[in-house]
């Protein structure tokens, strides 16, 4: 790590104001959208249906016209765990023997 001199360092601003300088315009980037009245309103950016590995996270959206929309988030790799749990649950209860 770099140190300044007592003399640079006295003319820097403090570390948190360099903090927020970096998180502003970050937060610009990131900011989220308007929240809806209504789930009909609702609209999912892009950026919003992945995960910060690129993954799909919106699975399932039933859509704008749809009275009772409803959405599904996820990733196939979370579907494949609760699938297994599920299987796994499933397999126990058949097998098992009353005592």
């Amino acid at each position: 790590m770099l140190t300044a001199s007592e003399g640079t360092a006295a003319k820097l601003p403090k570390l948190n104001s360099l903090k927020r300088t970096i998180q502003r315009p970050r937060a610009s980037v990131l900011s989220a959208p308007v929240e809806p009245t209504a789930l009909a309103e609702l609209v999912l950016p892009a950026e919003y249906q992945r995960t910060a590995k690129g993954e799909q996270f919106l699975l399932y959206d039933s859509g704008e016209d749809d009275a009772h929309r409803f959405l599904i988030f996820g990733t196939q790799r979370n579907l494949g765990m609760a699938k297994l749990n599920t299987m796994e649950r499933v397999l126990l209860t058949t097998t098992e023997q009353p005592l």
